[in-house]
């Protein structure tokens, strides 16, 4: 459990506070550009490397700060890199222990339950594409 929490910790502070940001957005039915998390309003959400990128543009960073940058950048994919695989190993338990528990409760069900039980289940994520 211990790890988990870690795991978050590291996660949110990856990700630089958007997740509260987004979680208090969702409330609302729309969101103006002032209260998206993003500090980039006037670009499209993008993939970390590009966002990395474009605030390097924006900050006008001389070519030693990007070298340097460059590097801070990749010490932190080290770190996060282990991390990432326990991650995956947690997701996967997880989903085995979940796949578990189902069939006990569908043996538990009649044919008519069991129906409507599956069509209770959300759907399974969609694979992200591998790099």
């Amino acid at each position: 459990m211990q790890i988990i929490k870690i795991l978050l910790m590291v996660f949110s502070l990856t990700l630089g506070g958007t997740i509260p940001a987004l979680c208090a957005s969702v409330n609302s039915d729309t969101v103006s550009a002032q209260e998206m998390p993003h500090k980039h309003k006037h670009r499209k959400p993008q993939h970390h490397r590009r966002m990395s990128m474009a605030m390097m543009e924006d900050l006008n960073l001389s070519a030693e700060q990007k070298a340097k940058w460059k590097e801070i950048s990749a010490q932190k994919k080290a770190e996060l890199k282990p991390l990432r695989a326990q991650l995956k190993s947690l997701r996967e338990q997880e989903m085995q222990i979940n796949k578990k528990y189902e069939a006990k409760i569908k043996k538990i069900l009649n044919a008519e339950q069991a129906e409507k039980y599956e069509s209770m289940l959300p759907e399974p994520p969609a694979k992200p594409r591998k790099k």
